[in-house]
């Protein structure tokens, strides 16, 4: 049977006191942080379902305790086994430990120290990391039946797990920058800012992966969609059909993501009606809680997950991103890239704008939800387009923000309802209640009050002002 070695480096601490004896260092305010948004996912791990041997210097204690408090349900503290000798800067200590006292334990964790843990994650397992940061956890299972048959890369890694993977701000600290400097020729602009969104969406990646955080993925689609929209611009302003192929590559991992997107929207508006929503009768509340609708979109949100996790690890992904930063970097892009100024921006923006009106002055009581939705996404390419030039009108800028809030919202209840809807129809596994039918129905009722409100006020906009002041 192999065995599982979970090491997990202490929080960052303090430096302070320089008279503190290195025993004594506490944690500081980021280490605190860190702990908050580590606790949850490293249970998710199973970081905790074995025992935990800790180092008896504070900071290590402090971490364990800290985690231990944001999981109150689990009572880590009577399972904690406190080791002097964890206290160790030298994985031949540590190894030395596992082999002694390892006994029959089929997993344990280790909470401690560098350069000690992560020395001896590269001496189990040829493939750990180069680094390991503060409250970082590595995962190794060992091709061993024995702690005291220890030996030389006998494991591999299974999971890994950072601070910046598993919490977007904690990711923000060193995230990379986009550039954009509006002020600059577009010619040197645009290749900086799609070369530095690429850098940002690669980034991304691995918290995207890990899946604790839906703000990683909000970032890397408002990333794929924003360099999407500029290449569209670009497309469109140069009916230059080269740029056709990197604009298919962004449009569709785009797509790839929507979904899962809808369904981390959609979960968080669950947790709100079933916790705190005053305004929703107790009936449906308990409706949607005994009818397992968070355990349905949960495991529905799991299966976007893990599809879109083999996508970003697949050999496809991997080659369309390479061609995209490929073409990026292209003197042949750069070069395209003088033929647009402000006038060739104007000359397409303008019939945009145009065509954009007229679907709106066409739109009736009786006009279909998918036109809105068109008059959406054509209001995103306006403003995408807009933001190109500095010398666009800021009250255009300031109108088009304004409306594609209005739009999203209209959006965002339509996927409400479609979700409801496809929730009650797929009872068949688990049969719902006529009580609890009822109430779920006339939840979907409210939400298509509001759309009716929000479609009204969308039906009564006025047409979009002529772009750069004109």
């Amino acid at each position: 049977m192999k065995k599982q070695l979970l090491l997990i480096r202490h929080a960052k601490s303090s430096w302070d006191d320089p008279y503190l004896d290195d025993r004594d260092r506490p944690l500081n305010d980021r280490g605190l942080q860190q702990l908050s948004v580590m606790a949850g996912p490293l249970a998710h791990l199973g970081a905790f379902d074995g025992p935990v041997f800790v180092s008896t210097a504070a900071r290590a204690r402090e971490t364990f305790e800290g985690l231990a408090d944001h999981l109150p349900g689990r009572d880590l503290v009577r399972h904690v086994r406190y080791q002097h000798a964890l206290y160790s800067f030298s994985h031949k200590d540590l190894l030395t430990w596992l082999k002694k006292h390892g006994g029959d334990y089929p997993q344990i964790t280790l909470v401690g120290h560098n350069p000690a843990l992560l020395d001896l994650a590269r001496y189990l397992a040829p493939d750990a990391p180069d680094a390991l940061p503060t409250c970082t956890m590595i995962h190794l299972t060992l091709a061993t039946d024995s702690w005291s048959k220890l030996k030389k890369h006998c494991g591999k890694v299974k999971a890994q797990l950072t601070p910046a993977v598993a919490d977007y701000g904690q990711f923000q600290r060193k995230a990379p920058v986009v550039c954009d400097d509006h002020q600059a020729p577009l010619h040197k602009r645009l290749p900086k800012a799609l070369a530095s969104r690429y850098q940002l969406i690669r980034a991304l990646e691995p918290g995207v992966a890990a899946g604790f955080d839906p703000e990683f993925l909000h970032q890397y689609r408002i990333n794929l969609r924003s360099s999407r929209a500029i290449v569209e611009s670009l497309e469109e302003i140069t009916c230059d059909r080269d740029l056709k192929r990197p604009l298919a590559t962004l449009k569709h991992w785009a797509r790839a993501t929507s979904t899962l997107r809808d369904l981390d929207v959609f979960l968080l508006s669950l947790q709100q009606w079933i916790r705190q929503d005053r305004e929703l009768q107790p009936e449906t509340r308990r409706a949607l809680a005994q009818a397992g609708a968070a355990t349905w979109f949960g495991d529905w949100q799991h299966r976007e997950h893990q599809n879109l996790c083999r996508t970003i690890h697949g050999k496809d992904y991997q080659q369309d991103m390479q061609h995209w930063l490929t073409w990026l970097v292209s003197e042949d892009f750069r070069q395209r890239l003088k033929t647009i100024d402000a006038s060739a921006i104007r000359d397409t923006l303008v019939p945009r704008i145009n065509r954009y009106n007229s679907g709106l002055a066409a739109l009736t009581a009786d006009s279909p939800d998918d036109d809105l939705h068109r008059l959406r996404k054509a209001l995103k390419r306006i403003r995408y387009l807009t933001e190109l030039d500095a010398t666009a009108s800021a009250v255009l800028l300031k109108e088009l923000k304004k409306r594609q809030k209005a739009y999203g919202n209209f959006q965002d209840l339509c996927v409400q309802i479609d979700l409801l809807t496809r929730f009650l129809a797929a009872d068949a596994a688990r049969p719902i209640t006529p009580d609890h039918r009822a109430a779920i129905v006339a939840l979907i009722a409210r939400l298509e009050d509001q759309k009716q409100e929000v479609r009204a006020g969308l039906l009564g906009l006025r047409a979009l002002p002529a772009p750069f002041g004109g």
